[in-house]
């Protein structure tokens, strides 16, 4: 084994302690529009909400969004950092519909590996989410991926919008 990736000893970790990812801390231009995207067109909840503080968390399935107001961090032709949610066949069908009808641009589902289907969309703020649906169930309606002998390539710098909710 290549000892360059292999886990560093740590005799006092123990397998259990890490649970989950609480939640994802996101750079925003606005916070209130955050939480309208979010809300709005994912079904988010706010939470933490305290009084005579500004909401700033929405709770999806599985993970929690923060947001912080600091305009200008993402890079709109960058693939990374970016942050991905599972969905099933049907919710990268209908979650792509959803985007599209809100005026968020979107392009086709395409694949890597033949097995899975992607695609990515930018929140008001310009950063980057994946859809990543790990079994797809119409494999040959997608596009492969250049680096696998196709001819896709994600148009990742023309993912901007001007969102009006």
């Amino acid at each position: 084994m290549d000892t360059a990736v292999q886990a560093p000893s740590a005799p006092s970790f123990q397998p259990g302690w890490v649970t989950g990812i609480n939640h994802l801390a996101l750079p925003v231009r606005n916070v209130d529009e955050a939480l309208r995207f979010w809300t709005r067109l994912f079904g988010g909840a706010p939470d933490r909400v305290r009084a005579g503080k500004q909401t700033f968390h929405v709770q999806l399935p599985g993970v929690v969004l923060a947001f912080f107001e600091r305009a200008g961090v993402s890079a709109s032709g960058a693939e990374f950092p970016h942050y991905a949610f599972t969905v099933t066949p049907e919710g990268m069908r209908g979650i792509k519909r959803l985007l599209e009808e809100a005026g968020v641009t979107t392009h086709r589902p395409w694949t890597r590996n033949r097995t899975e289907a992607l695609m990515y969309f930018r929140d008001p703020s310009d950063n980057l989410f994946e859809l990543y649906c790990p079994d797809y169930d119409r494999i040959a309606e997608l596009a492969l991926a250049q680096e696998n002998g196709g001819d896709f390539r994600p148009p990742l710098a023309d993912l901007g919008y001007d969102w009006r909710g």
